[in-house]
């Protein structure tokens, strides 16, 4: 029978960034710190909108938010700007 701990998961070095602040999104990223060994400075969060009040506590904790409207012709530099070879991308 397996006991009560919780187990964890670590990305070592790599980031998490996560386009766009919807429902979906902020369902997971709770879920997502609760599980991996990240800290707020390894998540990068991309929206066209301001910065959400959900998102206060953890952009002062190092979260970075970057306020950028994503369209097909600019994808690829928003992304190259956030994304460093093997970060995680939601």
């Amino acid at each position: 029978m397996m006991g009560n701990s919780k187990r964890r998961a670590s990305l070592g070095s790599r980031r998490i960034v996560v386009l766009g602040y919807g429902t979906i999104a902020e369902a997971a990223l709770p879920m997502l710190l609760e599980t991996l060994e990240v800290e707020a400075p390894a998540l990068t969060v991309i929206d066209q909108k301001e910065l959400p009040d959900r998102l206060s506590d953890l952009a002062g904790r190092g979260l970075t938010y970057l306020r950028r409207r994503v369209t097909p012709d600019n994808l690829g530099d928003v992304l190259g700007e956030a994304l460093q070879p093997g970060d995680l991308l939601l």
